[in-house]
């Protein structure tokens, strides 16, 4: 797996923004089904459930009782998605993907509710999209690969909210 950049965290007014971009060597259409398609979602992200359309219900499950869900507010396969995430507070997740060169460049915007939820947003959502790569190239990531990854990031994510204020 090659080390990717760090996602950005912003501010604007009351919202914080972690924002990242990554290139796959996949379709957008492969992308596609990776981000909405339940088998695909369990071996990078969690169980998922999804209504497929804009106001269709999405959620997630971590096992126990860690789960989250939200409301689908864009759904233009393969394109666009946009759902509310519940976890810590009301937040919003915006995914794009655009055809590059070969592959697809995957763009995500993580609206906030707080600077603290961003720093754990930023470094989850950047070992999630590196569980993406790893699933892309046939070696699909365990979760103690993604803990320790989410763990190695953090500090970098909180450096810039800290930079950020």
């Amino acid at each position: 797996m090659t080390q990717q950049t760090l996602g950005t965290l912003s501010r604007d007014g009351s919202v914080d923004t972690v924002h990242l971009e990554r290139h796959y060597d996949a379709s957008p259409e492969e992308i596609w089904a990776i981000l909405v398609e339940p088998p695909h979602v369990r071996n990078w992200l969690a169980e998922m459930t999804i209504e497929p359309r804009v106001g269709g219900r999405v959620a997630f499950d971590w096992g126990g009782d860690d789960q989250d869900e939200g409301v689908i507010r864009v759904f233009e396969p393969p394109r666009l998605l946009e759902y509310t995430w519940t976890r810590s507070g009301e937040s919003v997740i915006r995914f794009e993907l655009r055809p590059d060169g070969e592959g697809t460049l995957l763009t995500l915007d993580h609206r906030c509710t707080s600077l603290e939820q961003a720093i754990g947003v930023g470094a989850g959502w950047h070992s999630h999209l590196d569980a993406i790569e790893a699933l892309v190239a046939g070696s699909p990531t365990t979760r103690e690969v993604w803990t320790a990854r989410y763990r190695e990031l953090r500090p970098a994510y909180a450096d810039q909210a800290e930079e950020l204020g």
